[in-house]
């Protein structure tokens, strides 16, 4: 078993296209301990506009961001930030302390900056929620029957590196 200052499955959120263009992502952390077992998420946007620096200032980045999903190109990176600090969380009366969830939350942020096309631009159809959905579920199961979250299995990845999925690609970007 390997020892590392940090859990294998910690990984850099800094990766950026070949253009060097800000990306907007759908983050997936594990919810429960056994992050290999795992099949309950916390969602989360992140942006490739972040350094590994801001890491210190993203207490969910160091829970240990399993995979990512590309859901769009940022063309205004301020008005994306402006965007999202002013998208507060809905009461709903459901989710915890009757505000919605972090899938709601995400689910209506992604949909807020799609709306927006100087903001960001995407083919992704956000109103087909379930399909980006069950996009990025796919994929973390994937990545887990790889083997990919295992500290004990070898593969073909960098464990630097989060796995990220380009959805409007349809590839895989990072294994």
């Amino acid at each position: 078993m390997p020892h590392a200052i940090r859990p294998s499955y910690f990984r850099s959120l800094s990766s950026s296209s070949q253009k060097d263009k800000p990306r907007l992502y759908l983050g997936l952390y594990p919810r429960c301990s056994g992050h290999g077992d795992c099949d309950s998420y916390h969602w989360t946007l992140l942006s490739s506009m972040f350094h590994e620096d801001d890491l210190s200032e993203l207490p969910l980045a160091q829970a240990g961001l399993m995979v990512r999903i590309t859901v769009a190109k940022v063309l205004d990176p301020e008005r994306v930030q402006q965007a999202l600090q002013n998208l507060r969380p809905r009461s709903s009366g459901k989710g915890v302390y009757g505000q919605e969830s972090c899938a709601q939350w995400t689910r209506n942020a992604i949909k807020a900056l799609l709306s927006d096309p100087a903001c960001v631009r995407s083919v992704l159809d956000i109103e087909d929620w379930d399909k980006v959905e069950k996009t990025a579920r796919d994929y973390c199961k994937y990545k887990r029957r790889d083997g990919r979250f295992s500290d004990t299995a070898d593969g073909n990845w960098n464990n630097e590196e989060v796995s990220t999925y380009n959805a409007w690609e349809n590839r895989e970007t990072t294994a």
